[in-house]
């Protein structure tokens, strides 16, 4: 519905607007980490209520945008990111200029993010009252195998994958290299697709472009390997 809604905006002709959707469903259903969908981990549910948030966003329906957004927040963190792409969509069909918008809707913007954050700040008050520490799910991450290298994310991940990325035997098998090449050329597609947004000025799409990007570089920064930030 999501593709059909933006080829319908885009004035494609019916037949593609079907092909496009079908492509799309195909490539989310073909790629990877699909098979997280029907394991027992929480991305099914995750990307559940990013679609809805952007669905229900793109039908100017906010509210239940915002509920979306806090059952994404409340799934993950990373969730964190559907609230300001539903924001920029606000702004995109308010069709003003960010400070105008932002003083037309400055109540609607407070409502909705908090509502949004709250899945996210549930969860926090959780691990409060349990472990006595809200930010335990963070503090956790250091755990992993990129906390183990100190310094700026980026040089992290230079150092742990993409200096070995012409050294298969590094990643232990054929298979394992496989996986990682495509799990590491996954965040550098992500901000190519948003650099050619907004070098051709796709302003309709600056959401899409802050989505893509979010959804790769927040992960990676937070302590997470490229084969996560696949999924």
């Amino acid at each position: 519905r999501i593709t059909e809604i933006l080829g319908q905006r885009s004035k494609l002709e019916s037949e593609s607007i079907k092909k496009f959707a079908k492509l799309s469903v195909a490539i989310v259903l073909l790629s990877p980490s699909a098979f997280f969908f029907a394991a027992f981990y929480a991305d099914a549910l995750l990307v559940l209520a990013f679609y809805l948030a952007i669905y229900w966003s793109l039908q100017s329906k906010y509210l239940q945008a915002s509920l979306a957004c806090a059952l994404a927040t409340a799934t993950k963190s990373i969730g964190i990111v559907t609230i300001p792409v539903m924001l920029l969509i606000m702004l995109q069909q308010s069709n003003k200029g960010l400070v105008e918008f932002i003083k037309e809707n400055f109540m609607r913007i407070v409502v909705y993010g908090t509502i949004g954050v709250g899945g996210l700040l549930a969860y926090m008050s959780y691990l409060y009252i349990r472990f006595g520490d809200p930010l335990v799910f963070w503090k956790i991450q250091k755990y992993w195998e990129s906390r183990s290298f100190p310094g700026f994310f980026v040089f992290t991940l230079w150092r742990i994958y993409y200096k070995n990325i012409f050294h298969p035997a590094y990643f232990g098998s054929t298979l394992g290299y496989i996986y990682h090449l495509i799990a590491m050329l996954a965040p550098v597609l992500a901000v190519a697709i948003a650099f050619y947004l907004i070098i051709t000025k796709k302003t309709e799409l600056v959401w899409l472009a802050a989505l893509v990007v979010m959804s790769a570089i927040i992960p990676l920064s937070a302590g997470g390997t490229v084969i996560s930030s696949n999924r």
